[in-house]
């Protein structure tokens, strides 16, 4: 039978990834067409579990009006599924919404919808699960591999504001400095950027940035892949 076709291949680029609980609890109680929204979100975020697709570009895809997917984003928050942060630009501009994949530990009961509860912030509502789960393993070199990637990535687990950011180095002071001028709200991002990238990198395409006439954290984002891509 199998000879008939071709099966496909998940070691192909061009996957998403979403939680089966979602999936087998959630999609029942609140639809298929909620369920589409938050893959559309899964299928946008990147390693650090945030993206931002405007609602008209989650409509387009799902073949939906913006009126829906506004009001199934918001079920998504009310539930604690996702999280939403706001981007502001220059002279206090919106500029689009950010949007972070909260962890299942941290999701609100279906019912919760259903019965009209009273929304309360978590302290820990925005975390975000950054490593896809492995497998205990007994082999001490795989045991220490592990656990370094744990710490590669534990201070990327919380969001932390601009103005609650200490910098302990002349490299993170460079890194608030940028993330306050091209309108972040949290130092995650640029500090994760100088983790992959290093220091020099990031004040090239800071040096570059600050040229152009064109403002803004997408615009940075992309001179600063385009220089580390030129760098390797």
């Amino acid at each position: 039978m199998k000879g008939l076709f071709k099966v496909r291949n998940r070691a192909n680029k061009g996957w998403s990834h979403f939680d089966n609980n979602f999936i087998d609890q959630y999609t029942p109680v609140l639809g298929a067409i909620t369920g589409a929204v938050y893959m559309t979100l899964c299928r946008h975020a990147d390693m650090y579990q945030k993206c931002f697709p405007s609602e008209r570009v989650i409509a387009n895809e799902l073949d939906l009006s913006e009126r829906t997917v506004r009001s199934k984003i918001k079920i998504l928050k009310q539930l604690n599924i996702i999280a939403i942060e706001k981007s502001w630009g220059l002279g206090g501009k919106f500029r689009n919404n950010i949007y972070w994949l909260v962890d299942k530990s941290e999701w609100r009961e279906p019912s919760f919808i259903k019965t009209g509860g009273i929304l309360t912030p978590s302290p820990t509502a925005f975390y975000s699960n950054n490593q896809r789960q492995e497998l205990p393993c007994k082999n001490k070199e795989c045991k220490n591999k592990n656990i370094k990637n744990i710490n590669k990535f534990q201070n990327f687990k919380k969001l932390i504001p601009i103005n609650n950011f200490i910098p302990n180095s002349k490299e993170e002071l460079i890194c608030k400095d940028i993330a306050m001028n091209i309108g972040d709200l949290y130092i995650n991002t640029i500090r994760s950027c100088f983790e992959k990238y290093g220091i020099q990198v990031l004040e090239k395409a800071w040096g570059l940035y600050k040229e152009q006439s064109k403002k803004g954290g997408a615009y940075f984002m992309g001179i600063l892949k385009k220089i580390a891509e030129e760098s390797h």
